[in-house]
């Protein structure tokens, strides 16, 4: 697989709350085609003190360039407590 990376947006739906649902945004701005059934989007995410890695398939037709914004909910298993930020962001992709 390949990967490029993509900018990555984090935000708590409920302010302040451990373990509240995040909602994360990918957003990446080329055109890439990929080949495959399923792409990956992966992130770390940190408010400062805890940090989770996430990983996320997302089924796309191949032969298309890899959508311009997806976005996933989840649950994380750490408590966040503070504002939430997204770095590493990738997508794997088969070329």
């Amino acid at each position: 697989m390949a990967n490029v990376d993509v900018n990555v947006t984090a935000q708590a739906l409920e302010a302040n709350t451990p373990y509240e649902v995040v909602d994360i945004t990918f957003i990446y701005s080329d055109a890439t085609e990929q080949n495959g059934n399923v792409i990956y989007y992966g992130a770390t995410l940190t408010d400062g003190t805890v940090s989770e890695d996430v990983l996320f398939s997302y089924a796309v037709t191949p032969g298309t360039d890899i959508p311009a914004s997806v976005s996933f909910a989840y649950e994380p298993t750490v408590a966040f407590t503070d504002t939430i930020t997204g770095s590493n962001g990738k997508v794997y992709y088969t070329p």
